[in-house]
């Protein structure tokens, strides 16, 4: 299966399973980047509320990373 299929196929399920697939997607990244999973551990730690980002500005910093 291409990059493009994926993509198509992705594009056509319901906006629940599309947030699952990126949540796996993040997941398989950082089990083979250790910074990155550091980093990701840091955030999810982090209690302070100034450094949180918001659901729209999570999606767009998502997107860029294409």
């Amino acid at each position: 299966m291409t990059v493009e299929e994926l993509k198509r196929a992705a594009s056509e399920l319901a906006s629940n399973d599309q947030r699952h697939l990126a949540a796996y997607l993040i997941h398989l990244d950082s089990q083979r980047d250790p910074a990155l999973r550091q980093e990701l551990n840091d955030r999810l730690n982090d209690r302070d509320s100034k450094s949180w980002l918001s659901v729209e500005e999570f999606e767009r910093r998502l997107t860029a990373r294409d």
